[in-house]
């Protein structure tokens, strides 16, 4: 019995132990809204907790698409993507809240078609990007820039091959109205940074079988 005993209150207090640990180990949540600038709606709920030398926050989604036009064209045909987007955010600050640095990883899998439904020949096109947003000044997005390294665009159809395919690093200049443009230094093969059109023309060959 006595050994019974010592082995329920030695199991007692490792429990305790544990749990204390796992309570020192607990992120304390701050509010999400209290962040410069503004954490991005669309990915909400974001989740932020305090690390001692400024909150970190995280977010991510995932949606599905099915049908969906891509807003161009062949012959005046739309051309219909279907498949899924995951994105996943996670982003630093001071510890008074002003953002410092921002990483994401981005990516899609699709399908394309001439057909809403999906039917007839189509193309498969696949990205996965990294991208980093650098705040020299925190907080201020006037004073922010964005790299990405990746892939964009690997498209390929049966019969085909590559239709076209965007791949290396990108680093744009400072500001939050050049983030996606403007870039000021260009890494790897960008077939449809280079000659869209072109690309848009092979693809259009392959869609119509």
């Amino acid at each position: 019995m006595r050994q019974t005993a010592m082995l329920v209150s030695a199991l007692v207090l490792l429990a305790t132990v544990l749990a204390a640990s796992a309570a020192a180990r607990s992120p304390h949540q701050v509010d999400p809204d209290l962040m410069i600038p503004p954490l991005n709606p669309n990915l909400a709920p974001w989740t932020c907790w305090d690390t001692g030398r400024g909150p970190i926050c995280e977010a991510s989604m995932r949606e599905s698409f099915a049908g969906e036009d891509i807003g161009e064209t062949c012959a005046g045909q739309p051309i219909y993507a279907t498949g899924s987007f995951t994105d996943r955010v996670t982003r630093w600050h001071t510890p008074d809240g002003r953002a410092t640095k921002t990483v994401a990883a981005a990516g899609a899998r699709e399908t394309w078609s001439l057909s809403a439904d999906g039917s007839g020949p189509t193309i498969s096109v696949h990205w996965h990007v990294s991208r980093h947003y650098t705040y020299f000044t925190p907080g201020e997005l006037s004073d922010r820039q964005l790299t990405e390294a990746g892939a964009w665009w690997i498209a390929t159809a049966p019969g085909s091959g590559l239709i076209f395919r965007d791949a290396g690093k990108i680093t744009y200049d400072v500001g939050a109205a050049n983030d996606f443009n403007n870039p000021v230094e260009m890494r790897g093969q960008f077939d449809t940074w280079m000659d869209w059109d072109g690309a848009l023309e092979r693809a259009c060959a392959a869609l119509a079988g």
